[in-house]
């Protein structure tokens, strides 16, 4: 066995292989003939590895283990499992890092982020104390930049080092996360993306070994390259969904996003032995396409199908692991809300809530599906009700949810001046509630206050809100099977005809008669067109309305998802479309030169 060299007389501190022995003696001033002297070394380093390798076994059970707690709803035995060895253990600091962030995301709660973050701080320095000594100093604030240095090869590291390496980027994308949400400026931002690519160089570099590099169990190596799937599947999934403009500036330092290698990535992950990260594979996968993956879809085709086998597979894999997990109700719910099965969706959510009382900041999340589900189905007094328990304990958005509870609020009908003094009380907050990332508000939010605004300006009035909100979250690819469900929005819609007629002020008839043309079209398009391009639901109404609407055609240029044919806009440059809805919705990919071609797709 070799060894790694040492500074003279530092014996306590001797590591695995690098050197070979009689280099060793060399550099330690050692008589290469004391064959008495070389079997204490090598006994000293020999039992040293054991520990190290005794170590990283019990941190990847106990990681493993807590991770079975967590999915199980025992979070407070999954947390003390890891945390009194988080400061000097990369498998302990590694997982317990992980629930703190996640802890931390979900209240976005300043001194939680604070605490979270100087205990991030403890968790990096555990994994750099595991890792090659020779990489930490390689990677100093002075090595770094040495344009002379060799790079070490990851394949002559010990077990242990090499999980650290894993373990050291997985902990510092963590302090990245939490790191944007202390300091959202761009500078923040530059530095993150400085850690990202750090990360990322780390995980390519560790699936570069992997067939080549010695390893002391097969358990080892297995969870070495979950690991490794693990970091790059999630990796090129969230690179994959950021806008070409963005992507092309993170291409500039080495960054990019392959979705399809992503997703089997951490599909070839979820379906490996398990190990400590198996089940992370499989969630973030359910994720992705439950969320961005479908939000960014048609809802229809091949693809889709194959979407919901993925995610079939991941959900029952996990449901005979964890029957009764709140984390696994909460996944099946957005699965059944996906399909339009609202009820049953609600029901799922509600468990969710009920299993987990260890954890009430997950609360939100399916208080959140809840609401929507009340929106589509028309449930009002459901909605406000939701909408409140979101004011009272979510920060994520209440900007979001208070223009809800005055839109759900607005709707209901039959309003006492009660009502209507709530509704104007609601709509001047939201603007005050606007957060804003790296100087830029979200979306919706954006959304959210240019419709309260709408309302002051026209005498108090909103054209179809509701159907406005569950149009922006793509809530109609929900609806494909829900005929009875459509049918009743589209009385809603018929409801804000007669709206219109009430607004005094003619200034903004121009964009709510196309704004209702547009929703009618939505609700209204056959269901045989539906089928193949669900996105395509815009009722020709509005093309041949040709009022003289100034269109601001300026937000095209900061959505370039919306792939519109701006040809058809040649032709009728006065189109009556409000465009402000479609900067909210960037899986509307409307083709409009097949309007060209089958102009009896024109519905009235």
């Amino acid at each position: 066995m070799s060894l790694r060299s040492h500074p003279p007389g530092d014996l306590h501190q001797l590591e695995i292989p690098g050197l070979t022995f009689t280099v060793f003696l060399n550099r330690m001033n050692l008589d290469a003939s004391s064959a008495t002297m070389r079997r204490l070394i090598l006994k000293k380093q020999e039992d040293r590895y054991k520990s190290e390798l005794k170590d990283l076994n019990e941190g990847m059970e106990a990681a493993m283990t807590s991770t079975a707690f967590m999915l199980n709803n025992d979070i407070a035995r999954g947390e003390a499992l890891v945390k009194d060895r988080h400061h000097v253990s990369s498998y302990h600091a590694m997982a317990y890092g992980g629930l703190k962030t996640v802890q931390a995301v979900l209240t976005i709660d300043p001194r939680d982020i604070d605490d979270t973050s100087l205990i991030l701080t403890t968790c990096i320095a555990a994994c750099q104390r595991h890792r090659s000594q020779e990489i930490v100093k390689q990677q100093s604030s002075f090595g770094q930049f040495n344009i002379f240095k060799k790079a070490i090869d990851l394949a002559t590291l010990t077990d242990p080092e090499r999980h650290a390496e894993l373990c050291f980027a997985e902990v510092t994308l963590y302090k990245t996360i939490i790191s944007v949400s202390q300091d959202d400026s761009v500078m923040g931002m530059c530095k993150a993306v400085i850690q990202m690519r750090r990360c990322h160089n780390i995980f390519i570099e560790c699936q570069s070994i992997i067939n080549r590099a010695q390893w002391s169990s097969t358990k080892s190596k297995e969870n070495f390259i979950t690991g490794v799937k693990l970091g790059l599947g999630s990796f090129n999934l969230m690179l994959s969904l950021i806008p070409p403009k963005n992507l092309k500036m993170l291409q500039l330092i080495g960054l990019s996003g392959d979705r399809n290698f992503g997703h089997r990535e951490l599909l070839s992950g979820f379906l490996m032995p398990q190990t400590v990260r198996t089940y992370t594979c499989g969630l973030i996968l359910l994720m992705y396409h439950l969320y961005p993956g479908f939000i960014y879809s048609t809802g229809v085709g091949s693809a889709n199908a194959e979407r919901l086998a993925v995610v079939n597979q991941v959900i029952e894999k996990l449901m005979t692991s964890f029957p009764e997990s709140s984390l696994v109700y909460y996944l099946r719910g957005r699965k059944e809300q996906l399909m339009g099965n609202l009820e049953e969706s609600t029901r799922l959510y509600q468990l969710a809530i009920d299993r987990q009382t260890q954890l009430p900041s997950s609360h939100p999340a399916a208080f959140w599906e809840m609401l929507f589900n009340s929106c589509t189905s028309l449930d009002y007094d459901a909605g406000v009700r939701y909408a409140d328990l979101l004011l009272k304990r979510s920060n994520w958005s209440k900007c979001t949810y208070c223009y809800m509870r005055a839109v759900l609020q607005y709707v209901k009908g039959n309003p006492t001046q009660k009502d209507l003094d709530e509704i104007k009380r609601l709509l001047r907050e939201v603007p005050k509630l606007k957060r804003t990332i790296s100087g830029k508000g979200l979306s919706f939010e954006e959304f959210a206050i240019a419709k309260s605004e709408r309302y002051f300006a026209q005498g108090q009035k909103l054209i179809v809100p509701l159907v406005e909100v569950i149009y922006v979250f793509n809530g109609f690819l929900m609806l494909g099977s829900r005929q009875d469900v459509v049918a009743k929005l589209d009385q809603l819609v018929n409801q804000g005809r007669k709206e219109i007629d009430k607004i005094d002020k003619r200034d903004y008839l121009e964009d709510n008669l196309g704004l209702w043309h547009f929703m009618k079209g939505c609700l209204a398009m056959d269901l045989t067109i539906l089928q193949f391009n669900p996105s395509l639901a815009l009722d020709l109404a509005v093309l041949k309305f040709n009022p003289s609407l100034a269109m601001d055609l300026t937000i095209l240029q900061f959505n370039p998802s919306l792939a519109i044919d701006l040809t058809v806009l040649q032709f009728n440059p006065s189109l009556a479309m409000d465009l402000t809805i479609l900067q909210f919705n960037p899986s509307l990919v409307m083709d409009l030169t097949i309007l060209q071609f089958n102009p009896s797709l024109a519905m009235d």
